[in-house]
Order: structure tokens, then C-alpha cells, then sequence
């Protein structure tokens, strides 16, 4: 296990570089530049000065070199400065990363915790009323998008019946109950989609294994229905459930710069928009490469939980 996960982690260092390669140049192909963006406001701007604020930037400098100063700075933990604020980037993400986590991992448990028991009932009673209603559900989640979901709930759940707290956000270690109730709805939104895919995946990839010899063997020993369901159709079924979690984890969080806008949550996904919208190089960078850094460590859980759910699998 340990040599495999090595292998792994080496795998990962050309894909994280590759990355950052190309992040880094999509940024300075873009129309515009942060001088632009800092200098709108200023009225008549001379060349001149133009060109002293791009030199105090060091965007002057060759681009091969721009590149491998930020990523000699990002591997040694110096994630540089924002060019638009001039606040250290450290600083900007430890205020907004722990918004932006406290919402994916809301987010994540009501998906898993919802969508795995919906899944299931919708393939126990297939073809019935509540499998079509759970179908047409998951459907729904997959096809809405998350600014029509968000302004809805917020004009209904959170301003007309005030079930919720509509906008804001407290401190967890403040008032953690009044937290959670204020990121239930957007966590709610923002797993929404995920939740409709681990209703799906789960009812097809239950539906295929109460088709093995082993399951008609445990019914025809007389074993009880829960007991096959639960032991060994369920287990068996969370694989490809877990992969498909793994990858949309990602796109969930992509998801929650709208709802993060929508309910005035100053997360990560806020300061991605507001980086991208600046032109915020060295900030844009960082944020990219740190999700990428995240998909793939979550990837290789994903990997290992293989062997944890199916002892039959072996990693060497």
C-alpha cells in the first residue's frame, strides 16, 4: 500500500506542473491585464507610469521567468502577494478556504447521507410511483442550474416562509448551531447535483448486482432482505458510487462561486471571481493549482478506499 501510494504521489508531480503551466499562460493570454484593472479608476494614465506600476509588479520580466519564480514560491509556501489588493495571498485564503470547506463538506455529508438510502429505495421499488418521483428528482438536480436553484430557495425557503437564515455567516467555533442552520440551504444547493448523481449511480449499480449468482444464493439460504441488501448488495454497489463521487466532488465546487454570490458568503469561490475579473495573476494561480493539488489527493483516496470497502482488492 505504501509503495503504491508513492508511485502515485510521483505520478501526480508532472500533472500538477503541467497545470500550472497552463493556468499560467491562459492568464496572460486573456484580454487585459492587472494594470488595466488597477488603473481604471485613475482617470489619464501615461504611458510612463503604466509601465513603472508593470515593473513594481515584475510583470516586465520574461514569462519563463514569472513562471518559475511563483512556482519556486508556491512549493516553498511564499504564495507571493495579490497584485490587485497587495494583502498576501496566505492571508486571503486562510479567510476564505474555511468558508468555502465548511460549505463542501456540508455539502458532501447531506449528499452521501441523502443520496446513498434514496438511491437504494429507488432500485428496492423499481417502476414504482417513488422510484419515478425519486428519477424525476435526480433529474431535476442534474439539469437546473445553481443560479436558478439559488434564487429560488432564497426567495421562497429563505425569505417567504424564513426557515433559514437568508445571507451571512458566523464564526463555526462562535455559534455552531446557527452556522450550520445558515449553510444548510446553500450546502443543500450547492450538493444538490451530486446528491442527483449518487441517486443514479446508486440505483443502476444496485439494480446490476441483485442480478449476481452470490445474491440469489444469499436469498435462496433464506438470509433476510436487509441483511442482502445492506451486506451484500450495498457494499458491492459503493464503488463505482465512490468513483463518481470523487469526480464530481470538483464540479461541486465550482458550483459554489454562484451560490457563495447568491447568499453573500465570502469563500473561495468569491475570490476565484473577483481574482479572474482583476486580473489577479499570481492569486488566480495559486487558487488553480490548490484545487488541483486537491483533486488529486482526493483521487488517490478514492483509490484506497477501494480495498477498504472490497477486501478482495489489493494494491502492491
Amino acid at each position: 500500500m505504501a509503495e503504491y501510494t508513492a508511485k502515485r504521489l510521483m505520478a501526480a508531480i508532472p500533472t500538477l506542473i503541467l497545470t500550472s503551466i497552463i493556468v499560467f499562460l491562459l492568464m496572460r493570454l486573456l484580454p487585459g491585464d492587472v494594470v488595466t484593472a488597477m488603473l481604471a479608476d485613475t482617470g489619464a494614465v501615461t504611458e510612463e507610469q503604466r509601465e513603472e506600476l508593470r515593473s513594481e509588479l515584475g510583470l516586465e520580466r520574461p514569462y519563463p521567468v514569472q513562471y518559475v519564480a511563483w512556482l519556486g514560491g508556491f512549493v516553498t509556501g511564499d504564495l507571493g502577494t495579490s497584485t490587485y489588493t497587495g494583502e498576501p495571498i496566505i492571508e486571503s485564503l486562510k479567510r476564505t478556504v474555511p468558508v468555502t470547506l465548511q460549505l463542501a463538506v456540508v455539502a458532501i455529508v447531506i449528499s452521501v447521507s441523502v443520496g446513498i438510502p434514496l438511491g437504494l429505495v429507488s432500485a428496492i421499488f423499481r417502476n414504482s410511483p417513488w422510484d419515478n418521483a425519486l428519477r424525476a428528482f435526480s433529474i431535476l438536480g442534474l439539469s437546473a442550474p445553481p443560479f436558478w436553484t439559488g434564487t429560488m430557495a432564497i426567495t421562497f425557503i429563505a425569505i417567504w416562509f424564513q426557515w433559514v437564515p437568508p445571507t451571512g455567516r458566523r464564526l463555526f467555533f462562535t455559534d455552531p448551531l446557527d452556522t450550520l442552520a445558515q449553510l444548510a440551504l446553500p450546502a443543500a444547493l450547492v450538493g444538490y447535483s451530486l446528491m442527483a448523481v449518487i441517486i443514479r449511480m446508486t440505483r443502476s449499480s444496485v439494480l446490476e448486482i441483485m442480478r449476481e449468482d452470490y445474491v440469489r444464493t444469499a436469498r435462496a439460504k433464506g438470509l433476510r432482505p436487509t441483511h442482502i441488501w445492506i451486506k451484500h448488495v450495498l457494499r458491492v454497489a459503493l464503488l463505482p458510487v465512490i468513483t463518481v463521487i470523487g469526480g464530481q466532488v470538483l464540479a461541486m465546487l465550482s458550483g459554489t462561486v454562484i451560490i457563495e454570490t447568491i447568499f453573500g458568503l465570502p469563500g473561495l469561490g468569491r475570490l476565484t471571481l473577483d481574482a479572474i475579473t482583476f486580473r489577479d495573476y499570481p492569486l488566480v494561480q495559486s487558487i488553480v493549482l490548490i484545487f488541483a493539488v486537491l483533486v488529486v489527493v482526493m483521487n488517490m483516496i478514492i483509490d484506497l478506499s477501494y480495498a477498504w470497502i472490497d477486501p478482495r482488492i489489493r494494491y502492491s
